[in-house]
């Protein structure tokens, strides 16, 4: 491939709460394991220009509530272009609290509130407890990773989940079952770790889907290349299998 897979990675010393440089790394190197070039443009201040007609996936880690609002402020005048990119189906992974960027509000836990882009039917609540623990999730395949949850997410009923839960704690408390939010290719979820670090699969479906908007195909790497993160997520899963909690049970929130 000669023509490289453009990520554009949004505010990364801003938004890097839980690690989620290694999101950036693992896209590059499940790039790399699939011979395809990966080329990473960031934007680092909040006055930069979004070069966003030369990105392919767009990459958004976890950050504190506090700076959301100039977050925002700093997408406004792209968000039209933002929603159609994410209508032509091209991916953006956006973890942890950074939902509240695409929510249509987040209220924080002192009654203050501050609107997102709207991408998303949902609002964001600030939680008055932090909650932590594993994360696994089920779509079309099974993710892991943990959790570090300061929000809760209400979804309207037309808003999609990302996933399925198979344990942890989901949305909110009256929707324990599912976690994130996912419009088209656009994915909005609590899974850290960084997520793609332990989940390659999904870095891979992400790339995938990027490559096919350009008129790609590429093969997978091979499945072996993901021996380690397949048996770390076996080795999660049989952990939390002997946990006192069964699953589908409501956390304290």
């Amino acid at each position: 491939m000669t023509t490289p897979l453009n990520i554009l990675w949004l505010y990364p010393d801003l938004l890097n709460l839980h690690g989620d440089r290694g999101n950036a790394m693992a896209l590059t190197r499940v790039c790399d394991q699939a011979g395809v070039a990966a080329r990473v443009t960031r934007v680092d201040r909040l006055n930069d220009a979004v070069p966003l007609p030369d990105a392919d996936l767009i990459l958004v880690g976890s950050g504190e509530l506090a700076v959301m609002p100039s977050i925002v402020a700093a997408l406004t005048p792209v968000r039209a272009a933002l929603e159609q990119m994410v209508d032509d189906g091209a991916p953006m992974l956006v973890t942890g609290t950074s939902a509240a960027i695409l929510a249509r509000q987040t209220i924080r836990t002192d009654g203050t509130t501050f609107a997102g882009l709207g991408l998303l039917a949902m609002d964001v609540v600030e939680r008055a407890k932090i909650y932590g623990d594993d994360l696994i999730v089920q779509d079309s395949q099974e993710y892991c990773g943990f959790q570090i949850r300061m929000t809760n997410l209400n979804l309207d009923d037309s808003q999609a989940p990302f996933a399925r839960v198979v344990y942890g704690l989901g949305n909110d408390q009256n929707h324990n079952d599912v976690e994130g939010a996912r419009r088209g290719n656009l994915i909005a979820t609590g899974l850290l770790g960084p997520v793609l670090v332990k989940n390659p699969w999904l870095a891979w479906q992400l790339i995938g889907v990027a490559l096919r908007c350009k008129g790609i195909e590429a093969a997978s790497p091979d499945e072996t290349a993901w021996a380690r993160e397949r048996q770390s997520a076996a080795a999660t899963r049989q952990f939390n299998a002997t946990k006192q909690l069964p699953l589908g049970v409501v956390h304290d929130v």
